[in-house]
């Protein structure tokens, strides 16, 4: 019997999470009063009509959901399919289930007018074959408090505080809100995104760490201008203070803001590691350091697009100059090649499709890839993923480069 390929209905919430928890490895509350809060709190962001679910008859064997999400792009932003909770049943794996959950998706977000769909891959190698593309990183490093000085040129730090969790509430979106048009890849978060994700400090997520601790930043005009939240391990080594603080998000407006977090950060006198996940490459912590080394990034795939349209996404954004160039573009998921030119003077844009000879040949993939500025067409034309002239991946790269570099810094 064929599969049934369809939105769930709001009484199925828990046959979703328990479809979901099988391939994620969790489990959901036995009790149900614990039950009940879990679900209240998945429903809280949860969006029941971008779903699309597999069914073997009765049984759910797939899922996948999606939100509607705000994504900054260089000089503007876009509507965004936030592709997630995609999950396959061991029993029905290769079987064409995942093929058939990410048409019905891509359908659902061309008919909402998404130009963009994106993702965090659970797995790696699974996503670039329906056109998915790296688009941002992020890195994780660790630092040895004992052996650490800020760099002579560092600037002074903005006087911090710390500040409770209701106070938290007020300042953290605001200093967010100014910095995320500003960062390609960065997602706008609602009220209900901070209270129930950024904010929602649950005990079992604290990995036996302290609660939320929050440090807010003041710039010169008086106005929160940065924020540090994280959390604080316990540890001890031979009588003395082992402690982990655990960086969660740290942000500023400007340079001074780091130094002034960081400092409070450093300044746990029982602490001998910082840790953080997820961060920027171009972070300036990388810079504020008198030792670079002190902070070494380990970097990994985070953010992953797709244009759903090309010339709607490709004109949605600005370009570092102007220029144009025909772009031939293989869809790997329907085998389909098309010809797109692109013409800009940085700010505006057009694109539509051509019959013109590529300049440049490439899958969509790797057009993701670049398409917040990450991938450079110089690198894919030198691995072999892209074929052009050398010029003409120079001037593309002059094109999508852009400053800063992309980040997105939560998973969703």
């Amino acid at each position: 019997m064929p599969l049934e390929i369809r939105q769930i209905r709001a009484d199925e919430i828990e046959a979703f999470l328990r479809a979901m928890s099988g391939p994620f490895a969790f489990d959901l509350p036995d009790e149900e009063p614990e039950l009940e809060k879990m679900l209240d709190r998945f429903s809280s962001t949860f969006e029941v009509d971008r779903t699309r679910c597999a069914f073997d008859g009765a049984q759910m064997v797939g899922t996948l959901g999606a939100f509607t999400l705000g994504l900054t792009v260089p000089g503007g932003s876009v509507t965004c399919a936030g592709t997630t909770m995609v999950t396959v049943l061991a029993s029905h794996r290769r079987q064409g289930v995942l093929r058939q959950l990410m048409d019905a998706h891509f359908a659902e977000a061309r008919d909402r007018g998404d130009p963009i769909a994106g993702l965090w891959a659970s797995d790696a190698a699974i996503y670039g074959r329906f056109g998915f593309g790296m688009a941002a990183v992020g890195a994780k490093y660790e630092i040895d408090r004992r052996h650490l000085a800020f760099h002579r040129l560092a600037p002074t730090g903005s006087p911090t505080r710390f500040v409770d969790a209701s106070e938290a509430a007020e300042i953290l979106p605001q200093v967010y809100d100014a910095i995320r048009p500003t960062r390609p890849g960065m997602l706008a978060r609602n009220e209900a995104w901070w209270k129930h994700r950024n904010l929602n400090d649950r005990p079992d997520r604290r990995d036996g760490a302290t609660a939320f601790r929050f440090a807010v930043s003041t710039g010169q005009d008086g106005r929160p201008n940065g924020y540090a939240q994280f959390r604080v391990k316990e540890g001890w080594e031979n009588g003395h203070g082992a402690h982990e603080v655990r960086i969660v998000e740290i942000m500023g407006t400007e340079a001074s803001a780091f130094r002034g977090l960081l400092e409070v950060v450093l300044s746990h006198d029982l602490a001998i590691k910082i840790t953080a996940w997820d961060r920027p490459l171009d972070d300036p912590v990388f810079d504020l350091f008198a030792s670079g080394r002190r902070a070494v990034p380990e970097v990994s795939d985070a953010l992953w697009i797709c244009l759903l349209d090309v010339a709607g996404a490709l004109t949605a954004r600005q370009y570092d100059s102007p220029g144009a160039a025909v772009l031939g573009v293989h869809d790997p998921k329907t085998g389909e090649a098309t010809s797109w030119l692109l013409e800009t003077d940085g700010v505006e844009s057009s694109c539509s499709r051509t019959e013109r000879t590529p300049e440049i040949e490439l899958d969509l993939e790797d057009l993701g890839s670049a398409y917040l500025g990450r991938a450079r067409f110089g690198e894919l034309v030198r691995a072999g993923r892209a074929s052009a002239e050398p010029e003409t991946a120079r001037r593309l790269d002059r094109m999508f480069t852009w400053d800063p570099q992309p980040w997105c810094p939560e998973v969703f």
